[in-house]
């Protein structure tokens, strides 16, 4: 008799909980959903937020594409949410009308909501805008790029492969420079004008993809410039500036003159120093006989520079997968790698270094350290005497201290950079140059024909290819 009781409680077990999964599996949206509403941000034309309010607790997703163009649908991750909750959909394009549905699951019912829509608004007048003005490319890059507004107001924008605005964030101050990281949707700034120096801002600023700030801090006596990156471990390394008192008296100096040197930086999250570098170990000041000179590319310059004020002009610094350094030097044509443990300069590619390399290997203003992968090195040569602008990369031989080319792919002069600019490999077969004086974005293929030249009106001090961005 036990036995058949327990048998029967089983039996009903089993019937309950069918009834339940039933019950879940014929669930529609209004089980789920209780509203849906859309609004385009008021300060910013290409931030919409869905508010929804859901009945139970619910994992949801949400579809939204151009109404006239499935083709393009994208979806958000996955989330989660009981009540009222509110997502901001992003990398829109302006004055454009949008569907979108909501995904919703909860227990094992998915169920999908009707189709709304929106429409965002046009872009402000004064954020950049880009023109695709040539284009032999059949098939279309995926992906997004990154440029800034150097200029008051400054501003971060990101646009696709033909030139069309999908993200942008006024940053009210000048940016000197800014970087993404697509593993936190973040970006990392150096805003503003120090008043003291000189290229440096006076506000390191991190912000995620929906505008809102992560770190806010006064750049101080760090005087930051040319470069901020995240670094694996969530850190952030800067380039910045670094002061020293020197007896340059048998230069033509003071007994107290102060040399700006370079070195980077590296700081957590909340804005904290944890490590400091900088150039006066490899380099002594009181070794170089131009140090109270005029630098000789500079001359043309309304402003001229001194060295002692800019003494080696680092523009950027960047890892390897072994967490490496790897800076450039404009002023000395040096490519530096810097050991992670020891902070000592294991090479020096470039003029005067110390690794043996083609004289057609060196550069004439050089940018931005791209590693491949250990030792070996994608970079920019501005090439300002030669007025031509080429991608190099430096493949580099520790045991025999030689160096070899092999990448060398130059720009036509109309569309060459004197100073600052950036190239990335897109892929095995494509490289995509940031030519800031011509304000332009030029794909090529490894040989170096042209492909796709996009332009703005607006320098940006890079441009930054990013793959993918999910959120």
């Amino acid at each position: 008799m036990k036995t058949i009781y327990l048998s029967y409680l089983l039996f009903s077990f089993l019937l309950l909980l069918s009834a339940c999964e039933n019950d879940d599996a014929i669930l529609t949206p209004a089980d789920l959903i209780e509203s849906i509403q859309s609004e385009v941000r008021q300060d910013n034309s290409l931030r919409v937020d869905i508010t929804i309010t859901f009945l139970r607790e619910t994992e949801y997703s949400i579809s939204y594409w151009p109404t006239d163009d499935e083709s393009l649908k994208k979806e958000t991750m996955m989330a989660q949410a009981n009540g009222k909750a509110v997502a901001t959909l992003v990398l829109l394009e302006p004055d454009r009308q949008y569907s979108f549905s909501l995904n919703a699951s909860s227990g094992n019912a998915q169920v999908v909501s009707d189709i709304y829509s929106f429409t965002t608004r046009p872009l402000p007048s004064d954020v950049p805008v880009y023109n695709m003005i040539q284009n032999r490319l059949d098939e279309e890059i995926p992906g997004y790029v990154l440029q800034v507004r150097m200029d008051k107001p400054g501003y971060i924008t990101l646009m696709n492969s033909e030139g069309e605005v999908l993200w942008y964030q006024n940053m009210e101050k000048a940016v000197k420079v800014a970087n993404f990281d697509p593993a936190t949707n973040t970006f990392f700034a150096i805003l503003g004008d120090h008043p003291e120096k000189e290229y440096t801002g006076d506000w390191i600023v991190v912000m995620d993809l929906f505008g809102n700030i992560v770190l806010e801090r006064e750049s101080g006596d760090l005087y930051p410039h040319h470069e901020i990156r995240r670094m694996p471990d969530g850190n952030l390394l800067v380039v910045n500036f670094v002061p020293r008192k020197y007896d340059l008296s048998m230069w033509g100096g003071d007994t107290d003159e102060t040399v700006w040197g370079d070195g980077f930086t590296i700081l957590d999250i909340d804005g904290k120093i944890l490590y400091q570098w900088d150039c006066f170990e490899e380099m002594d000041p009181r070794d170089d006989p131009d140090i109270m000179k005029m630098v000789a590319i500079t001359s043309v310059l309304e402003n001229p520079i001194w060295y002692k004020d800019d003494w080696l002009h680092a523009n950027s610094v960047n890892f390897d997968e072994e967490g490496n350094f790897y800076m450039t030097f404009n002023w000395l044509n040096q490519l530096w790698k810097i050991n992670k443990t020891t902070g000592d300069v294991e090479y020096r590619v470039g003029i005067d270094g110390n690794i043996e390399i083609t004289e057609s290997a060196y550069t004439s203003g050089i940018h931005t350290a791209m590693p491949l992968k250990q030792d070996q090195v994608l970079l920019i040569d501005n090439g300002s005497t030669r007025q031509k602008t080429r991608a190099l990369i430096y493949d580099v031989d520790k045991t025999s201290q030689k160096a070899d080319l092999l990448l060398d792919v130059a720009l036509p002069k109309e569309l060459s950079s004197a100073y600052m600019s950036s190239v990335q490999k897109i892929g095995n077969d494509m490289l995509m140059f940031g030519s800031t004086f011509p304000c332009a974005v030029i794909y090529t293929d490894m040989k170096g024909e042209i492909k796709r030249v996009i332009t703005g009106l607006h320098q940006s001090y890079r441009a930054e290819y990013i793959a993918e961005i999910s959120y």
